[in-house]
C-alpha cells in the first residue's frame, strides 16, 4: 500500500499558511498513547474515508487539555513527535493540532460551530467518552445531535476493553501501568513500548570501572518506578534501536543514593556524551538491591543482560518497526 503524505496543521490562526481540509472524515480526540481504543476510532474513520473517497483528517489538541486543566499525576504518554509519526504511518492525510489554550473556554455549542465553520466535515468519528467545551459539558452524543442536524454523519466508537474485568483501555489506565512499572502490559495494549527522550551526560564512571559501562541520561519525561528493565535505546546518529538494560533509581552497592537513569547498551562501545537518546522500556526485571561486592553486582548484571536478550528477542517483530 502506498503511504499517504501527511500534512500537519499546527494551528488555524493564520489560515493563509495552510490548505484547510473541507468535507473530510474527521477523527476527534486527544489520542495520547494511541492505544487500541484510539485506533478503533481512527480505523473506523479510515474505513469511511476509503468508502466515501473523502480525506481522512485527525483533529487533536496541543498542549494536552489536562496540562492546563488538571495536571496532578498527569504526564504525556506520546510526545508530539512520536504522535505525529504514528498517526502519519496510519495513512492520515491531515493532522490538525488545535491550540487548546485558545479554545478551552468555548461552550460546547460554540466549539461545534467552530468545527463546522472552519472544516465543514462530512463525517465525524470519536470515542464514546470524548468530552469537550467549557466545563467538559459537551460529549460524543452532543456532537452526534449537533452535526446530524446539519446532515453530517457521526460515528461514536464504543469502549474497547482490556479483557481483564472489562477494564476500559484508556490513557489514564496506561498511565497507571507506567506508574506501577507494568511496562509489559503497556506494550500489549499499545503495540509498542513506553518511550522517553533524554540526553547522555557524564556520570560517576563506576560502570566502566567494573566492566559494564552505562550511559547516564538526564530527562524531563516521566520514568517508571525504580528497578532494572529490559530496554531498547536509539542514539542520535544511529539508524536503529539497540538492546540495553536500564537501571532507574539508586546505586546502593556503592552507597550512592542519587536517583539516576543509567542504561548499559549491549555490544556497543562508542563515546556518546552529549548525544540525544531514546529509551524504550520493555520489561521489568527486578528491584534495586545492595550487593555485598562489585563482583557480585557484575554477576547479577550479566544475568540481567541474559534475561534482557531473551525478552528483546521475543519482541523482535515490534523492534523492526522502529
Amino acid at each position: 500500500m502506498k503511504k499517504t503524505k501527511t500534512q500537519i496543521i499546527w494551528d488555524i490562526s493564520d489560515l493563509s499558511n495552510y490548505k484547510i481540509p473541507k468535507k473530510s472524515v474527521m477523527c476527534i480526540g486527544n489520542f495520547d498513547g494511541i492505544h487500541q481504543g484510539h485506533r478503533a476510532v481512527i480505523y473506523e474513520g479510515k474505513r469511511i474515508s476509503d468508502k466515501s473517497k473523502k480525506p481522512l483528517c485527525i483533529l487533536s489538541f496541543l498542549p494536552h487539555p489536562r496540562l492546563l486543566l488538571n495536571s496532578k499525576n498527569f504526564f504525556i504518554l506520546t510526545d508530539i513527535i512520536q504522535k505525529i509519526g504514528i498517526l502519519g504511518n496510519m495513512n492520515t492525510e491531515y493532522i490538525i493540532l488545535l491550540n487548546f489554550a485558545k479554545i478551552m473556554n468555548m461552550e460546547a455549542d460554540e466549539f461545534c460551530g467552530f468545527l463546522d465553520k472552519n472544516f465543514d466535515p462530512d463525517y465525524i468519528c470519536t470515542g464514546f467518552d470524548f468530552s469537550f467545551g467549557k466545563g467538559a459539558k459537551g460529549n460524543a452524543e452532543y456532537i452526534k445531535k449537533y452535526f446530524e442536524r446539519l446532515g453530517k454523519g457521526v460515528k461514536i466508537v464504543e469502549k474497547v476493553s482490556t479483557g481483564a474485568g472489562d477494564e476500559k483501555i484508556s490513557s489514564s489506565y496506561l498511565r497507571k501501568l507506567i506508574f506501577s512499572g507494568n511496562v509489559s502490559e503497556y506494550i500489549s495494549l499499545v503495540g509498542r513500548p513506553y518511550l522517553i527522550r533524554g540526553t547522555v551526560v557524564k556520570g560517576s564512571g563506576r560502570g566502566k570501572k567494573i566492566g559494564v559501562p552505562t550511559a547516564n541520561i538526564t530527562t524531563t519525561y516521566k520514568l517508571p518506578p525504580h528497578g532494572v528493565y529490559a530496554s531498547l535505546v536509539k542514539i542520535q546518529g544511529e539508524p536503529k534501536y539497540i538492546y540495553s538494560v536500564s537501571n532507574i533509581g539508586y546505586q546502593p552497592t556503592f552507597n550512592s543514593f542519587r536517583e539516576t537513569l543509567e542504561t548499559h547498551i549491549l555490544d556497543f562501545s562508542q563515546e556518546i556524551y552529549g548525544k540525544k537518546i531514546e529509551v524504550m522500556f520493555v520489561k521489568y526485571l527486578r528491584e534495586i538491591k545492595k550487593f555485598n561486592s562489585p563482583d557480585e553486582l557484575v554477576n547479577q548484571i550479566k544475568e540481567d543482560i541474559r534475561k534482557s536478550r531473551l525478552v528483546l528477542d521475543e519482541i523482535s517483530e515490534i523492534i523492526t518497526q522502529y
